[in-house]
């Protein structure tokens, strides 16, 4: 066989074998429990300065069609807590907007008031991720500053100035143990928390290991090359 002929051949198998094993993918906002926090590797919570100690949003609820979960010390929207469209249509509360099945934060009044999504690895591996923030208040304007941290050390760090301005982080891959924590994190920057509503659409995908297929098809790649 030519070298040509195995590279296609080995090509070929190589991604069928590959195909027979489907990474998991996680998203905060189509994960998203409204009976449940934390919920699987995802929950909701804060932290009064940015790598601090997280605590986790204890009071749910629904109001003006979004679901929220927060601490409780309001009633309402507005303050720190992470609020979800669950619906099939986009909702308007105040100066708010939603589409449907999006997810957003709301940093708290405090210095430091920091809202999350915390994603906690569930096995060991090697998992890709990225964090997409965009400001949804459409008459005060969204000023957040937004992060992206593993292991409470950031990786990524951003402003959101405006209705539908965004920041993004890019996609990053790293190996992860079991328990490690990716947090997407959004504070009031400078100035104030009013109009702070920052959507969020934060991915996680854990890659499959090679099966013993594509391993065998590694090792005998370099064997081929040198005999030809």
């Amino acid at each position: 066989m030519s070298k040509q002929a195995f590279a296609v051949s080995a090509a070929i198998v190589l991604a069928a074998a590959c195909s027979a094993t489907h990474a998991t993918t996680y998203n905060a906002a189509a994960d998203f429990s409204t009976s449940n926090n934390p919920n699987g590797v995802w929950s909701f919570g804060g932290q009064t300065s940015l790598g601090g100690a997280f605590t986790a949003f204890s009071v749910n609820g629904t109001t003006s069609g979004f679901d929220f979960w927060h601490y409780g010390a309001y009633g309402y929207l507005g303050y720190l807590g992470a609020i979800h469209n669950g619906t099939g249509s986009a909702i308007n509360w105040g100066t708010v907007v939603l589409d449907p099945g999006q997810l957003a934060l709301h940093p708290g009044a405090g210095a430091g008031d920091y809202s999350l999504a915390r994603f906690t690895a569930p096995t060991a591996g090697m998992y890709t991720f990225s964090a997409n923030f965009i400001g949804q208040d459409y008459i005060i304007g969204t000023t957040t500053d937004v992060h992206l941290l593993v292991n409470n050390v950031s990786v990524f760090d951003g402003l959101v100035n405006g209705f539908l301005a965004t920041a993004s982080s890019g996609t990053f891959a790293m190996n992860l143990a079991a328990g490690d924590t990716i947090d997407a994190a959004v504070g009031f920057q400078a100035g104030s928390f009013y109009g702070d509503t920052t959507g969020l659409d934060f991915n996680v995908e854990l890659v499959p290991a090679p099966g013993p297929i594509a391993l065998a098809l590694l090792a005998i790649a370099p064997r081929r090359r040198r005999r030809s």
